[in-house]
C-alpha cells in the first residue's frame, strides 16, 4: 500500500466517508462502520483495490444517476481507520473515538453482552452521534 495512495483517500474520506457506530437490535450491541459515497465508480472501485477490504454496493438517486459506496466494518473498520489516522484532517477526531471503540470489541457476532458492556458500547456510539451532528 503507497503512502500516496492513503493519503487520497483519507482526503477523499474526510469530504465523503462517514464513520459510525451503528445501534443493532441483536445482544452483540453497537458496532463500528465506515463507508464513503459518490456518484464516480472509479474512484469508489479504487478505494476498495487499495484497501483491500470491505464491499462495494450501488443505487439510484433522485433523478435516476447511479451512486455507488465502499463500506466495511467491526474489525476491518478499526484496521482502516487506523491507516488512515495520520493523513485526516476533517475526521481525525471521529477515526479515534472509532478505533478506540474498537478495541473494546473482544466479543464479536451475535453473541450476547453483559449489561455493562451493552451501555459502555453505547456510551461511545452516543458520543460518535454527537460528534456526527
Amino acid at each position: 500500500m503507497r503512502k500516496q495512495d492513503l493519503i487520497y483517500i483519507a482526503g477523499f474520506f474526510d469530504g465523503e466517508g462517514s464513520i459510525n457506530i451503528v445501534k443493532t437490535k441483536f445482544k452483540s450491541g453497537p458496532y463500528l462502520q465506515i463507508s464513503a459515497s459518490n456518484t464516480n465508480k472509479e474512484v469508489i472501485e479504487f478505494i476498495y483495490k487499495i484497501l483491500q477490504k470491505g464491499s462495494i454496493s450501488q443505487w439510484l438517486r433522485k433523478g435516476g444517476k447511479k451512486a455507488y459506496q465502499w463500506k466495511t466494518q467491526y474489525k476491518s473498520a478499526g484496521e482502516i481507520l487506523k491507516l488512515l489516522l495520520p493523513y485526516l484532517k476533517v475526521k481525525k477526531e471521529k477515526a479515534k473515538l472509532g478505533i478506540e471503540f474498537q478495541k473494546l470489541m473482544g466479543k464479536v457476532g451475535k453473541q450476547p453482552l453483559t449489561e455493562k458492556e451493552i451501555k459502555i458500547r453505547e456510551k461511545y456510539r452516543q458520543k460518535m452521534c454527537s460528534l456526527n451532528k
